[in-house]
């Protein structure tokens, strides 16, 4: 017979209602409004103060992504998370190390 702790119970609610309940929570989603506001509620409930610091981050959707260059398509794969690469956004500077690239390949047919 398995026996949960209460905290053991506690922490497969939070991850269902976050996972399930809301699930993807892509940047600046309705969905990820939702989560931050469930994980704040969830805080400010057990007595701790919220702050919420708004903050600029890339908006990106997943999808195929091509590079026209020399005459040639070449493949891309977006990642704002891959520091190697150098990203723009409007008002923005340039991130990330211009020394260092990611390799690229072509594109495939």
């Amino acid at each position: 017979m398995n026996t949960y702790s209460p905290l053991d119970v506690e922490v497969r609610t939070h991850l269902i209602e976050l996972a399930e309940t809301i699930g993807a929570r892509p940047t600046g989603s309705p969905a990820g409004r939702r989560a931050e506001a469930y994980v704040a509620g969830v805080l400010e409930r057990r007595g701790w103060t919220v702050e919420r610091q708004p903050f600029s981050c890339l908006d990106w959707a997943p999808g195929p992504v091509r590079v026209r260059a020399d005459g040639r398509d070449w493949a891309a794969v977006p990642s704002p998370w891959d520091r190697r690469a150098t990203s723009v956004a409007p008002g923005s500077r340039p991130t990330g190390s211009r020394r260092s690239r990611p390799p690229t390949w072509p594109a495939t047919s």
